[in-house]
């Protein structure tokens, strides 16, 4: 069972914040030194997939790390670990390098995810959602 300590969220946010990475995201090229130059070949030669500590956090089983709902639109996706196409193709990814989806002052993550898929709806009917006005905001 992974740790499941509140800060190492957190903690490993505030690493991204200080870390020399110069890519967000799954893309790694061995024989290029421009950042986002290639894709990866496989699930497991991404850069989210060797992250061993990165995986274990938020982990609630088979790599996925939560789950976005949209109840208006009926959206219910898990949300994996990374952004490779395996991930991609049974929900949504969150994009390697961005804050962890917990909230907090000053975090951004990055959730992705497929408009459709021939097989699966995904995030298709997300363009029907509508900006509430709330009655503070008049």
């Amino acid at each position: 069972m992974a740790d499941r300590q509140p800060w190492r969220p957190m903690t490993f946010d505030e690493a991204i914040d200080v870390s020399t990475q110069s890519v967000l995201g799954e893309a790694s090229d061995p024989f290029s030194n421009a950042p986002g130059g290639s894709h990866t070949s496989g699930d497991n030669d991404s850069l989210s997939a060797k992250d061993k500590e990165y995986q274990s956090l938020l982990d609630a089983g088979g790599g996925v790390m939560g789950t976005i709902r949209v109840p208006k639109v009926s959206i219910k996706l898990p949300i994996h670990h990374g952004t490779s196409d395996v991930a991609l193709a049974s929900g949504a990814g969150h994009l390697y390098g961005t804050s962890l989806p917990v909230g907090g002052v000053s975090t951004h993550a990055v959730i992705t995810g497929h408009r459709g898929l021939v097989e699966a709806v995904m995030f298709t009917r997300l363009d029907e959602m509508k900006r509430a006005i709330s009655s503070t905001s008049r």
